[in-house]
């Protein structure tokens, strides 16, 4: 039980942590590849989230699933709303 918390919390920081981090890398003269990446590696802790989710689901840990679906859903409303962020940055650049 505890390796799936700790893979949760750490995929959960990852889901958060590098899509704000491709954003900063973006606003910067830094490759577009490192950004890319970035962004890639954001999308595979989300699909290691829904592992965990099915992990649990298997061993019949509903309140485990319960937890990591809340989880999942506020990183997706995270990461909607720094993409958000980004776009308003494009369209409306400081003066």
């Amino acid at each position: 039980m505890n390796k799936i918390y700790c893979g949760y919390v750490f995929a959960l920081l990852l889901t958060i942590g590098l899509p704000l981090l491709a954003g900063v890398l973006a606003q910067g003269n830094y490759p577009a590849l490192l950004v890319l990446v970035c962004l890639f590696m954001g999308l595979i802790a989300v699909f290691y989230q829904l592992y965990t989710v099915v992990y649990a689901v298997r061993r019949g840990e509903w309140i485990n699933v319960l937890m990591i679906a809340i989880g999942i859903v506020v990183s997706a409303v995270t990461g909607f709303f720094l993409f958000c962020i980004e776009l308003l940055a494009d369209f409306y650049p400081a003066s």
